[in-house]
């Protein structure tokens, strides 16, 4: 697998603050979706500390994606992962509350760092805005 190896070389030599899954399938699921490649090979045997997301519109189940570690569905239009669907994931026990606030501490903790490092992120306490602004127009 030439991606796996480019993957681990570049997460090996310097710190990764995210990664995202691809669209395809591998072994039969997909990768915003598969244990295997998220969980054990990424966060397991590699380490990696990195955020995961779903590439562009790249989730196709709720449960799935979030037990298997992916952090973020992209874009933020939430195809899958409304209050609704998660709540109703928690309350059919396909997913856990814990697991869910896990996803969302990652999410979360990207935040923090950005803050830390980048003066171009920012909380925002405006009532018209939402709580995180990014202004990375021109960069």
């Amino acid at each position: 697998m030439l991606y796996e190896q480019v993957c681990l070389i570049n997460t090996r030599s310097e710190p990764i603050l995210t990664l995202h899954s691809s669209y395809n399938k591998l072994n039969g699921l997909h990768c915003s979706e598969n244990p295997k490649l998220l969980k054990e090979i990424l966060k397991g045997e590699w380490q990696s500390d990195a955020m995961v997301m779903s590439d562009w519109f790249g989730v196709y189940g709720l449960s799935e994606s979030i037990n298997a570690t992916l952090d973020l569905e992209m874009p933020g239009t939430d195809k899958w992962r409304t209050v609704d669907k998660v709540g109703r994931s928690i309350r059919a026990y396909k997913t856990s509350l814990r697991t869910v606030k896990e996803r969302a501490y990652k999410v979360l903790e990207l935040v923090q760092k950005l803050c830390k490092t980048n003066a171009e992120v920012r909380l925002c306490h405006s009532p018209n805005r939402t709580s995180i602004e990014c202004n990375c127009a021109g960069h």
